[in-house]
């Protein structure tokens, strides 16, 4: 599957910026890696977990269209529901889509999750995509 290969490339790039995941909260950017097309979705992809979320208008969608994730339907702001999970360990160091962020979600994440360590990253998703895979080509 193209979105697994996606993520592949995405946790080759993450090596070596020595990053242990990437919290995603572009849409542009969680639809090019899941396939959800949705318009509330973040995605938290760690070396070998993938975590998708979204609220409950999306369950049906997000089943048929996010097929290498799991699926949590939630309530409440996204990064609520990874520190509720524990799905980060204490000093695992996460990268943030820093250009696609504001500066008070960035703010509220960190508060949320003050024993991650979590770094600002340049658009590395968008490098990726930059390079046409043989879906896109097709389309």
């Amino acid at each position: 599957m193209i979105y697994n290969s996606r993520l592949t490339n995405l946790k080759n790039e993450l090596a070596q910026l020595n990053l242990d995941g990437i919290y995603v909260t572009n849409l542009t950017n969680v639809r090019y890696l899941t396939g959800f097309t949705g318009s509330a979705g973040s995605l938290l992809v760690l070396e070998d977990q993938h975590h998708f979320f979204t609220d409950g208008r999306y369950i049906e969608q997000s089943k048929e269209q996010v097929q290498n994730c799991t699926i949590h339907i939630v309530g409440s702001a996204h990064y609520t529901s990874i520190k509720d999970q524990n799905l980060i360990l204490n000093n695992q160091k996460i990268g943030l889509e820093a250009q696609s962020m504001s500066v008070q979600l960035y703010d509220q994440i960190i508060a949320t999750l003050p024993s991650v360590v979590f770094e600002k990253v340049d658009d590395i998703i968008g490098v990726i995509a930059a390079v046409k895979d043989l879906e896109e080509i097709e389309s």
